[in-house]
């Protein structure tokens, strides 16, 4: 083999290694929402515990929301992922930005809804906005806020009232 034959297949195997730890670091965990379908990329999830220790898994708060409201469950805990960290914190003492100019789960899909000439004309529903995302304090959610926008809110103020 050549000296450029080997720089070339060098440079091959670095292209490949780079896409795949690309596509790794990007690719949504294989946690599919009870509530729209979507998987979930990791600092959004939102779990349900129902009794017995069953989990159902959401995308994010607001389709935890949908999912509370729309079924008969009997909810023993829940938990969100901390959108600045990943990780899992109770859901009822979260901090919550609504509102934002962060959509992660619109990103999720294949994107918007086409129109036969290739055009997002076609207005369609989005379970998931406008986007809820979690924090740990009010901080960190106030941080978001000064970058990105939204309201501050409250878990008590995005889930349905009970009976």
């Amino acid at each position: 083999m050549s000296a450029r034959a080997a720089i070339s297949s060098r440079a091959w195997i670095m292209v490949a290694a780079l896409a795949l730890a690309a596509a790794s670091s990007c690719s949504p965990e294989p946690v599919s929402c009870a509530m729209c379908g979507r998987h979930d990329c990791g600092n959004m999830t939102f779990t349900l515990v129902r009794e017995g220790g069953t989990e159902v898994p959401t995308c994010c708060a607001r389709c935890g929301a949908h999912t509370i409201s729309q079924a008969e469950l009997k909810i023993v805990d829940l938990r969100v992922r901390d959108f600045e960290t990943a990780g899992e914190i109770d859901a009822a003492s979260a901090v919550y930005v609504e509102g934002s100019d962060v959509h992660p789960c619109r990103g999720i899909d294949a994107g918007p809804v086409r129109d036969p000439h290739g055009r997002c004309a076609i207005p369609s529903f989005d379970r998931c906005e406008p986007s809820v995302l979690a924090f740990r304090d009010e901080p960190a959610a106030r941080r978001f806020i000064a970058l990105h926008g939204g309201t501050l809110t409250t878990w008590q103020r995005i889930a349905p009232s009970p009976g």
